[in-house]
């Protein structure tokens, strides 16, 4: 199928977007008793705003007032087309919704843009007010001498502005060290399931026979044989897995199996 369609000298330049246009104007083309002025004047409308459609598609936005204009130009597409009396062309709204779609894109993505930047300008002008906030302070620091009789409506304020100034400070304080908090945890976590699966490990690697001195482990001793230095065998469900220090005294290191 042709990607744009053409009537004597005219072809258009847009139509690749819509196969559906370039159907149904050669179809209409075709038609008896057309005229072929009106058919060239609908096709280069429509050719208009599947212009306005793919530079917008390029773009990856589009404006409150290019949507308008693009509508615009839908709405003289539609006319023209009736005007030369031409059937079957449906695909108006597929355009429409595409528009519809960069516009709702581009605006989330301005949003987004905005949003971020806002933050930015959130956090430089709360620096700002700070330093500004600390040379008053020190100013005043310096004006007021031990023992003057403040006006009651000065002490208020300069009450107020450090339970402001204490409230914000113990808050981001407080969200700094549960960051840091839950960061220990997690590295607490790690440290923790390296141990255990090491532990499993050797444990695993004790039973059987001795990679070493090919003899049995204390897994495969027979019960007799693993009388510890009491002359007693472990608890059941136990096993002697060597000697341990405890109160001075060298006792016999029971491991649960």
């Amino acid at each position: 199928m042709a990607k744009q369609f053409s009537h004597g000298s005219f072809e258009t330049k847009h139509f690749d977007i819509c196969p559906a246009a370039v159907t149904a104007f050669d179809k209409s083309a075709k038609g008896k008793d057309i005229d072929a002025k009106a058919v060239v004047k609908a096709a280069r409308a429509v050719d208009k705003y599947l212009g306005m459609e793919k530079a917008a598609q390029e773009r990856g936005s589009v404006t409150d007032a290019q949507i308008q204009k693009f509508m615009d130009s839908v709405e003289e597409a539609k006319e023209a087309i009736r005007d030369a009396g031409l059937k079957g062309h449906n695909y108006h709204s597929t355009h429409i919704n595409a528009m519809k779609r960069i516009d709702k894109n581009s605006k989330k993505d301005l949003k987004e843009d905005h949003d971020v930047e806002r933050e930015d300008h959130e956090a430089d002008m709360a620096r700002a007010q700070l330093m500004k906030t600390a040379e008053y302070a020190i100013k005043l620091f310096k004006m007021i001498e031990p023992g003057d009789n403040l006006e009651g409506w000065t002490a208020a304020k300069i009450t107020k502005a450090s339970d402001y100034l204490s409230s914000v400070f113990h808050y981001m304080e407080y969200e700094m060290y549960k960051e840091t908090e839950k960061s220990r945890m997690m590295a607490m976590k790690d440290v923790k399931d390296d141990y255990f699966e090491s532990l499993e490990r050797k444990l695993n690697e004790s039973k059987g026979l001795c990679k070493e001195c090919g003899k049995p482990s204390y897994t495969t001793l027979p019960e007799e044989k693993q009388k510890g230095v009491d002359g007693k065998v472990c608890w059941k469900g136990y096993k002697r897995m060597g000697t341990k220090q405890k109160g001075g005294k060298t006792v016999d290191n029971c491991v649960k199996m």
